[in-house]
């Protein structure tokens, strides 16, 4: 298979792997909000009818976005982006960048998300029924704000967060072979100008 073959099987296999584990984090994070809203029910006996289940909804979405990051974060360094490097520096700095993108990126979602909903009214959107489901503008911007974060996460994690660095083998010259035309260190061939 030719390099350029390669480079876009492995770009299929990074995008599927990509989306494959986004939805295994949407599950994850889901449950853990569901059992953290069940333990508030069920355990401490907090009703939605009560003020303070608001409190305990606030802390199920903490946990929810936590552990969804946390489950990205490994699962993108492990199996996505193959960025498991050794060394306690490069995992906090990794762990760190992508926490970072991922906050930026909380943002970006309620930013665009209330742009397109304000962005609808503005126009004068009219909702219409798809499968007996009205497509509101919150609706809409749901959707395009998952489409932009989606894409939006996939490129900080592989650009800025999981980069490769780029090695001497892979800049061109390969490992282990010798330039036969190179000359020691201090030594001036016939073609050099003088120094």
């Amino acid at each position: 298979m030719t390099q350029q073959k390669e480079g876009r099987a492995e770009r299929r296999r990074e995008i599927l792997l990509y989306l494959l584990f986004g939805v295994l984090t949407t599950l994850v994070s889901k449950a853990v909000q569901f059992a953290v809203l069940a333990f508030g029910e069920y355990v401490l006996g907090i009703a939605d009818t009560k003020p303070v289940y608001h409190a305990v909804r606030g802390v199920a979405l903490v946990l929810q976005w936590i552990a969804g990051v946390l489950f990205a974060f490994f699962t993108n360094r492990k199996f996505v982006f193959n960025a498991a490097q050794k060394g306690r520096g490069i995992f906090v700095r990794q762990l760190a960048a992508f926490t970072s993108s991922r906050l930026f990126t909380l943002g970006l979602e309620a930013a665009v998300n209330y742009g397109i909903v304000a962005l609808c009214h503005a126009l004068g959107y009219t909702p219409f029924f798809v499968w007996k489901i009205e497509v509101d503008a919150d609706v809409l911007a749901v959707c395009g704000a998952a489409v932009i974060v989606v894409i939006t996460n996939y490129f900080l994690s592989k650009f800025w967060v999981f980069r490769k660095k780029e090695r001497p083998a892979e800049a061109g010259a390969d490992e282990g072979t010798v330039d036969e035309n190179a000359k020691p260190a201090g030594e001036q061939s016939e073609n050099d100008p003088p120094a």
